[in-house]
C-alpha cells in the first residue's frame, strides 16, 4: 500500500520543488498543476480555471545614499511603479497622519515614514496622496525587525516607487535625513493571467462546503507560512476525508492572484471568478485555512457558526493546542461572511513573531508538528461541523 504524503512532504516540494509564485507567473501556475495532480490522483473531479490579473514583473531593489554611496536593505512592494529617482530624505513620522503629510512640502522629496501595526488600510490612500503631491518615492518602515512588503498593496500608483525597510535600517537611514537619497525598483505591471485548480467530490444532497488556501507568494519568498502550509493542509485533507460524509459535496479551491486586492470595497478577483463560475448556491459553510503551523506560536480558529454548530465544534476540538476566536471577516473568504454563511479560518498569530512576503518565510518557520496539528484540527472542525444531521442551511443567522 502506498504511504500517504504528509502535509510536511507537500509543503516541502511546494518551497523546494516550485519555490516562489508570484501573481499570474510561471512559479504560481506551476503549484496550480502540482494542486491539479494530487486532487485527481485523489478521484477528484479536477479543472484549472484561468482568469486576467496584472502581473507585476519583480527584479530589485536598491537604496542607496547619493554621497558616499552606502547601501540600506530594502524590498518594493507589490505594485510598486519601477524606477530610478533621487531627492532630499524627508521624514513624516507616521504614515496615515495626514498633519504630518500637510505640514510641509513633500514635492522633488524621498519621504520617509513609519507603518503602525494595525493601519494598513490606510497606507495605500497615503502613498497616492504623496504621489498627488509630487514626492519622487515612498520609504515605508516597519515596525519590527524584519522587512514586511504586505503592509501597502497599491496597484493605482502610476510613478511613485514605495519599498519596504525594517526599523533596524531606519536607524542606520535617519542621519541622512535632509540629504540626497537614490531609490531604484525594478518592476513593471503587464495583463496577465492567473489560476484557481478547483477540486471537486460530488455529495448525495444539496450540501456544499468551500476549502480555500491561496498559491501565490511575493516575488522574492518561498512563502511557507504565506500560503504553502495551507495547500500543504488542503491536500491532506483532501485525502483524509476521502468518500466519507457522503452526503456533502466538498470543493477545494487553490486561488492565485490572492495578493493583488483589486477594486476598493470588492472581493478578490480570484474570488469573484471563483463565484461567477460556481455560485453560491447551497454553500453552507467555508475553511479558509492561511499561515498555520507557526514555528513559534500555537495554532487559531476563527468560526462565525450557528449555535448548535459551534458546541459541536468545541466538542470535537476539546484537548486540541487551539485557540478558537470569533471570525469578524477577513481574507478571502469575506464576501461568504457578508452573505451569512457560515465559516472558519484557520492560521496562526504569525504577525507576533515571524512576518510575511519576506525571503525569511522559509521552512525553518514551519514546525512539523504544528503542521500534523493544524490537520487535525481541520479534519475535527470539517467532521463536527458536518456530523449535523440538517446540516447548517436551517440554522443560518
Amino acid at each position: 500500500m502506498k504511504q500517504k504524503k504528509s502535509a510536511y512532504a507537500h509543503l516541502k516540494y511546494i518551497v523546494e520543488e516550485i519555490g516562489p509564485r508570484p501573481m499570474a507567473g510561471p512559479g504560481e501556475r506551476a503549484m496550480a498543476e502540482y494542486a491539479a495532480r494530487e486532487l485527481r490522483k485523489l478521484g477528484l473531479q479536477t479543472k484549472i480555471e484561468t482568469f486576467k490579473n496584472p502581473q507585476w514583473v519583480y527584479e530589485g531593489t536598491t537604496l542607496r545614499a547619493a554621497g558616499d554611496g552606502v547601501s540600506f536593505p530594502a524590498l518594493a512592494f507589490f505594485y510598486s511603479p519601477g524606477g530610478r529617482v533621487s531627492g532630499k530624505l524627508e521624514f513624516l513620522g507616521l504614515l496615515g497622519r495626514t498633519n504630518n503629510r500637510r505640514r510641509r512640502s513633500v514635492r522633488g522629496k524621498i519621504c520617509l515614514a513609519v507603518n503602525k501595526a494595525g493601519e494598513n488600510a490606510s497606507g495605500g490612500d497615503c502613498a497616492l496622496e504623496l504621489e498627488r503631491k509630487g514626492a519622487k518615492a515612498l520609504i515605508v518602515v516597519t515596525e519590527e525587525s524584519d522587512i514586511d512588503t504586505k503592509r501597502l498593496r497599491e496597484p493605482r500608483l502610476k510613478k511613485m516607487p514605495v519599498v519596504s525597510i525594517s526599523a533596524e535600517t531606519q536607524r542606520a537611514l535617519l542621519p541622512y535625513v535632509g540629504k540626497e537619497i537614490v531609490v531604484g525598483v525594478e518592476a513593471r505591471t503587464i495583463p496577465g493571467r492567473a489560476c484557481n485548480t478547483v477540486g471537486i467530490r460530488k455529495g448525495r444532497k444539496k450540501r456544499r462546503a468551500l476549502f480555500i488556501a491561496h498559491t501565490d507568494t511575493a516575488p522574492h519568498t518561498v512563502g511557507a507560512l504565506d500560503d504553502g502550509v495551507g495547500c500543504a493542509l488542503l491536500l491532506c485533507l483532501a485525502e483524509r476525508l476521502g468518500k466519507s460524509l457522503p452526503d456533502w459535496t466538498f470543493e477545494f479551491l487553490f486561488t492565485g492572484g490572492d495578493e493583488y486586492p483589486g477594486p476598493p470595497g470588492g472581493p478578490h478577483i480570484c474570488m469573484a471568478e471563483y463565484f461567477r463560475r460556481h455560485g453560491f448556491e447551497d454553500l453552507e459553510f467555508f475553511l479558509e485555512v492561511d499561515c498555520v503551523g507557526n514555528v513559534h506560536v500555537p495554532n487559531r480558529l476563527h468560526t462565525s457558526l450557528p449555535a448548535k454548530a459551534q458546541a459541536q465544534l468545541k466538542r470535537r476540538l476539546r484537548g486540541m493546542d487551539v485557540y478558537l476566536e470569533e471570525y469578524k471577516g477577513a481574507g478571502l473568504s469575506w464576501p461568504l461572511f457578508e452573505r451569512g454563511i457560515p465559516g472558519m479560518f484557520l492560521d496562526s498569530d504569525y504577525f507576533l513573531f515571524v512576518h510575511i512576503h519576506t525571503p525569511r518565510d522559509d521552512m525553518e518557520v514551519v514546525s512539523p508538528q504544528r503542521l500534523d496539528e493544524a490537520l487535525e484540527i481541520a479534519e475535527a472542525a470539517v467532521r463536527g461541523v458536518c456530523s449535523l444531521p440538517r446540516g447548517l442551511g436551517s440554522e443560518r443567522k
